[in-house]
């Protein structure tokens, strides 16, 4: 008979093959119940790793040079990733509700996607990957199962963008009252490259374009008035932002009535 595979005796073994030893720990994790008592430190290809185990989890810390900010398949409450971006590999991907870090438009890549689906995450595991790394809380595997995934968690590691697109931020105060409730949505939907949004909106999923018809489509007189007012700058971050903002918001509609017909 075998034997639930054990978060303590995966540590052991991802540590043994480091050539570390474990050690006590007190670690808590947000959404966790239990405490995360037994650690080791040691380095992957030069990448250092903490890793960390209970009986029922790992969580696993790979420090590398990361720029961006997302968490996949659910939010990620520590990090304030909130904001639902679609999906990735079949999977939620949720970026910080101010757009900091965005991971676009890397993470649509083809190397993205295939490390997002070769993690194969389930979904009550979580990916958060940081500004200087990459979290992941995961469950133990039988045999060398998990010690292949954990390469390729560290091999997703090493292929993230060390810098995120970098954008003006969006000045709030410069904004109509009724429509500073969107900031959110703009700063991940705004995107003045057509064809950078053409993609984002084509494999986003139905529910994500859904919110965003939702929210924008009663907003597009008022967006179009802020447009037109006099005073504003034609170049400023907030016109153009809200002006890609109100054509996503018309290409997503576009979008849900063709995958409605096929």
């Amino acid at each position: 008979m075998s034997l639930k595979p054990d978060g303590y005796s995966v540590l052991s073994r991802l540590a043994a093959r480091a050539g570390a030893r474990t050690r006590g720990a007190n670690l808590a994790v947000e959404g966790v119940p239990d405490w995360f008592d037994r650690r080791s430190t040691f380095k992957v290809d030069g990448l250092r790793v903490d890793a960390y185990a209970n009986h029922s989890l790992l969580c696993l810390m790979v420090s590398c040079d990361s720029g961006v900010l997302f968490s996949t398949p659910r939010k990620s409450v520590t990090m304030n990733t909130r904001q639902l971006l679609g999906q990735v590999a079949g999977r939620d991907v949720y970026v910080s509700e101010l757009g900091l870090a965005s991971p676009l438009p890397w993470i649509y890549s083809r190397a993205a996607v295939e490390g997002l689906e070769s993690l194969a995450l389930g979904d009550d595991e979580l990916l958060t990957v940081t500004v200087g790394g990459l979290d992941a809380v995961m469950r133990p595997e039988d045999g060398d199962s998990f010690l292949a995934r954990f390469d390729r968690l560290v091999s997703f590691a090493r292929i993230l963008p060390a810098e995120a697109e970098t954008k003006a931020p969006l000045n709030a105060q410069k904004l109509p009252a009724e429509l500073r409730e969107l900031l959110p949505l703009v700063v991940i939907w705004g995107l003045s490259d057509d064809q950078e949004r053409s993609d984002l909106i084509e494999r986003a999923d139905d529910a994500a374009l859904r919110g965003l018809v939702e929210r924008g489509r009663t907003r597009l007189t008022r967006i179009d008035e802020f447009l037109r007012e006099p005073g504003m700058p034609k170049d400023s971050p907030e016109i153009g932002r809200f002006d890609s903002f109100a054509q996503a918001v018309m290409e997503a509609e576009q979008e849900l009535r063709r995958r409605a017909k096929s």
